[in-house]
């Protein structure tokens, strides 16, 4: 009788940490607020791909430090995105202007994409994408459940 007390004791332990081990990993979601501050200049300067599913770059709020990040499934519906110029394209900038920033500000869920669902783009020759690829560092998140803030 004991040791079927003790038995039990151990799985409902067992079973307790199992289902809270989910940590800050890439594959956990969470859910944050932030604004978006740019887009992705190669998916936006291609023809054929123009503001659909542009890629956005967004500055997610931690609360004392800020993280930038792009997502590739925002809809272009959620704001009124301005146009951009393609002349922007070929000097590096992908930002728009800070007053235009704090009009996009978003509230969502979201997680960090792994490797291998990365969305792969193709860049035009002529496009600077350094500041991009600076401030984004290989972070892509899919996002869920999104609304205006």
């Amino acid at each position: 009788m004991k040791t079927y007390f003790i038995l039990t004791v151990l799985i409902f332990f067992l079973a307790l940490f199992s289902s809270s081990s989910c940590k800050k990993t890439k594959e956990c979601l969470a859910t944050s607020k932030g604004r978006i501050i740019g887009y992705d200049p190669c998916r936006y300067y291609t023809p054929i791909n123009k503001i659909k599913d542009a890629g956005f770059v967004i500055e997610i709020d931690n609360g004392v430090t800020k993280d930038t990040v792009v997502s590739y499934n925002i809809s272009d519906d959620l704001f009124q995105f301005p146009y951009i110029d393609g002349n922007t394209a070929t000097n590096g900038q992908f930002l728009y202007t800070p007053d235009t920033q704090d009009k996009f500000k978003i509230k969502f869920n979201y997680r960090f994409a792994l490797e291998n669902e990365k969305t792969a783009v193709i860049c035009l020759a002529n496009i600077w994408t350094g500041p991009f690829y600076a401030a984004v560092k290989g972070k892509e998140i899919f996002i869920t459940c999104i609304s205006q803030q």
